[in-house]
This record gives structure tokens, sequence and C-alpha cells, in this order.
């Protein structure tokens, strides 16, 4: 794969940074050699699944993100829907939901 960020990937960034998903102060983590081993193997399988993934760390905490497009529902809806899933440090899958943001930038969690 290239080195151009998909737009999903841009999405999930955006979702993210949006909806304060992480602390204040929290950075981004680029490569998945720098995530803890439970989230490095989680990484390679959203990899596997053509899912895209964003990390971060406040040097404390890690949080782990992956998301896909629903095709079905973003063509339903006529905008994009991310099916994104959020996982804890120890790789745990914490939430799991269908979200879409509308012109003014807000995301909404669509019923599942």
């Amino acid at each position: 794969m290239g080195t151009n960020p998909s737009s999903v990937e841009l999405l999930l960034d955006l979702f993210v940074t949006s909806t304060k998903r992480v602390p204040k102060g929290a950075y981004q983590v680029r490569t998945h050699s720098a995530l803890p081993l439970a989230l490095k193997s989680l990484v390679q399988q959203a990899q596997l699944k053509q899912r895209a993934w964003c990390a971060w760390t406040d040097d404390k905490h890690t949080w782990l993100f992956t998301a896909e497009i629903s095709l079905a529902l973003s063509r339903e809806r006529g905008m994009p829907v991310l099916e994104i899933n959020d996982y804890s440090e120890q790789g745990e899958l914490r939430e799991t939901g269908f979200w879409t943001h509308d012109k003014q930038g807000s995301w909404h969690r669509c019923a599942d």
C-alpha cells in the first residue's frame, strides 16, 4: 500500500479527534511496532481485513480504533457510514458501532 492515507483512515482520525475519544494531549502512534503486544495483533488482523486503524497514546495509556466503510448503510444513507471498533489497551473490544457525520462535521451513531 502507498503512504497516502485512505479516506477511511482520514474519516477515522476525524471521528476520534472530533468525538474526543482520547484525552487532550494524546498523540497519534503511526507504526504498529510502537504499540503494546495485544494491540499489534489487532492491527495485523485489521490490515488483513483491509480495515483502517489509528492508535493514540498519552504515554500512560494507548487507544486503538479500527474502521471500515459499510457499503450497504452508506448507499442507504447517501453518505459514508463507518463501522468503528474501539479497543482497550489490553485488546478488549470496548465499543463497536456504525457512525456517520453531517455536513457540519458532527458525528452521529446510526441505529444498529
